[in-house]
């Protein structure tokens, strides 16, 4: 999903220059939003692919509210993340065919940098990316 909003982002800034980043920036937040919704009632497992990605995030700081901590539940969330992304990357490079175009092109950024998503190599080392 992120991707996806990242491209329509960029071509926005395509068509309407630098000029107005706070009209942007709100487009981007409905287009998030939209996409949001939509994924979470029509493409679950995007919706899940989202998930663990940001609970991995999470984990490295990304997402944390300032003076907040990572608790144990927050780790065992990341860990469940980073395995699922895994067995889901496996899936992806068996048939990316039968996935979405964004999807295929996590996965090839998980398989370039694995850095991507923090410490996953660390948190699930059975299910290397």
């Amino acid at each position: 999903m992120s991707l996806f909003v990242d491209d329509v982002e960029r071509l926005l800034r395509d068509l309407y220059g630098e000029a107005d980043n706070k009209a942007i920036y709100r487009l981007r937040g409905t287009v998030c939003g939209i996409v949001r919704e939509l994924t979470k009632h029509l493409r679950k497992d995007l919706w899940q692919e989202h998930n663990d990605a940001a609970n991995i995030d999470y984990v490295n700081g990304i997402g944390l509210p300032e003076g907040y901590g990572i608790s144990g539940s927050d780790h065992r969330k990341a860990n469940r993340a980073a395995r699922d992304l895994a067995l889901r990357a496996r899936a992806v490079r068996a048939n990316p065919s039968g996935f979405s175009i964004y999807t295929v092109q996590f996965v090839k950024a998980l398989e370039e940098n694995p850095r991507l998503l923090g410490a996953a190599d660390q948190l699930a080392p059975d299910y290397p990316f």
